[in-house]
């Protein structure tokens, strides 16, 4: 409820290098660390010495690909449309609802599959955000790609996704990467959710803190192994980011069961062989909060 300034920006840990998947890796960032440390001393002298404290909120944020700052006052932003995007089969994913009565894919984790070691996870060690050309690794992935976007289409938000999924293992680790597919093929990263099979639940209880996002308590008390072979809904949100898909350009949901130069593998042992179900009574599909 106080008032407060909030900014996000596209840049590592530290905030020297940009972090952009659309901006040559290692460019500077915007604004520049100088810049940025001089705008928090700035809040500071006007806060503490002048007294003269927020009196809103307001949020700066980055959009990718744009390559321009914005702000708002209001978070999720008020002219938001939650848009539904369905996989289907042959990999397409569409706006259209699905009708077939059956249909699902089978997926076995490929405990191959990273997203590298200057990957977000990583830039707290003090290395750069390097999000490379991701279709070589789209290939140890299953992914559902659109069509080509007929215009420009902003995403601003918390995406949520639910899958149907049924797995061969008691547990697992379910990777979902939101990505952009521009016309030459080159497919960028542009945000991320994960969840552990186990802690699937949802919770009715009230958060802790203020979110928009499907919540759950990750409570020892509310872990439910997987019912092998039975299909169960997972739905959880990815981070929250801010894109511009360029027309022409292919909107890719990608999911995968392992990121091996970043996290164990889960389970320790065997290889869980999934099943995504995409039909009209069980349908799988990613929610995208798209900006009017």
């Amino acid at each position: 409820s106080n008032a407060q300034i909030g900014v996000i920006g596209a840049w590592n840990h530290e905030k020297t290098l940009h972090g952009s998947p659309y901006i040559q890796p290692k460019s500077k960032p915007d604004p520049t660390q100088a810049q940025q440390w001089a705008a928090i001393a700035q809040f500071l002298e006007q806060t503490l010495k002048n007294d003269q404290a927020p009196q809103r909120k307001t949020l700066f944020y980055y959009t990718l690909s744009a390559e321009t700052w914005k702000q708002t006052d209001a978070f999720p932003l008020p002219n938001t449309e939650m848009q539904t995007w369905y996989f289907h089969a042959d990999n397409h994913l569409s706006a259209q609802a699905p009708t077939a009565d059956v249909g699902a894919d089978s997926y076995q984790v490929d405990f191959d599959a990273t997203t590298g070691t200057n990957n977000r996870w990583h830039t707290e060690l003090a290395k750069p955000v390097i999000y490379p050309d991701r279709a070589r690794e789209d290939r140890h992935l299953l992914t559902y790609t659109s069509k080509p976007l007929e215009r420009d289409m902003e995403i601003t938000g918390y995406p949520v996704v639910t899958l149907n999924v049924a797995s061969t293992e008691e547990d697992g680790a379910f990777f979902v990467y939101l990505e952009d597919v521009d016309e030459s093929g080159v497919v960028r990263y542009i945000t991320e959710g994960v969840l552990r099979g186990i802690h699937r639940k949802l919770s009715d209880e009230t958060p802790p803190y203020v979110t928009t996002n499907p919540y759950r308590t990750f409570k020892r008390a509310d872990a439910m192994p997987l019912p092998r072979g039975e299909i169960v809904g997972l739905t959880f949100g990815l981070l929250p980011t801010s894109v511009l898909i360029r027309g022409g350009h292919r909107i890719r949901v990608a999911i995968g069961g392992a990121d091996k130069d970043t996290f164990a593998n889960i389970p320790a042992k065997g290889a869980p062989l999934l099943q995504i179900s995409r039909n009209r009574h069980l349908a799988s599909y990613i929610r995208l909060p798209a900006v009017s």
